[in-house]
């Protein structure tokens, strides 16, 4: 079953011919048949930059416990502990977000703060913890075989990505990962079938 498109819209002023072009842009994406999201966020950065973060961090949490389908809250209160040095509580509201929403947006901030801490044990501990949660989730298998590529792990990074492969055969992006993991180990007539599919 595929998911209806969605467009979503951040806006971040308040003024009437900000809105109204958010709502000129939300009504044409729906009217293509995608679904809109609009997320006013101008008060709750405004707190931020105020550094009013209780109250922040409190609309925040409000709007994660409210709306637990929702990305953006998860993603802006881990950004804004990332920035205060807080790295674990940072961590933590990524793995919820994708535990609620299972939204690949999660893994790709989890391995951008692996990386940017010099850390990739703990983002293999968190894929790891995730794939025993999910064993049959593709995006976490994917991003697993991703990151584990990245690292030049190459022989553990194909074992994952052709357990992706198994999950979702058609999707070209396991393709092109797979053939750059064969191409590194030597094996480049694999390699090749992979990036013919992709």
């Amino acid at each position: 079953m595929t998911q209806k498109p969605r467009f979503v819209l951040f806006t971040h002023n308040a003024t009437y011919d900000k809105l109204h072009q958010a709502a000129t842009l939300g009504l044409t994406a729906a009217a293509m048949g995608k679904e809109v999201i609009v997320v006013l966020l101008f008060w709750t950065i405004k707190k931020l930059a105020e550094g009013k973060i209780d109250d922040a961090e409190r609309r925040l949490r409000e709007l994660i416990n409210n709306q637990p389908q929702f990305c953006a809250p998860y993603i802006a209160l881990s950004e804004h502990k990332r920035s205060r040095g807080n790295l674990e509580e940072a961590t933590e509201l990524l793995i919820k977000g994708y535990r609620a929403t299972r939204n690949a947006v999660f893994l790709i901030k989890l391995e951008d703060l692996g990386v940017e801490t010099v850390n990739p044990q703990s983002v293999i501990g968190v894929y790891t913890e995730l794939l025993q949660e999910f064993p049959s989730d593709f995006d976490a298998n994917l991003f697993m075989g991703k990151f584990l590529l990245r690292l030049e792990m190459n022989d553990e990074a194909v074992e994952q990505l052709l357990k992706a492969e198994t999950l979702d055969p058609e999707r070209e992006s396991v393709h092109i990962l797979l053939a750059e993991a064969l191409r590194r180990r030597g094996r480049y007539e694999s390699a090749c079938q992979h990036y013919q599919r992709a």
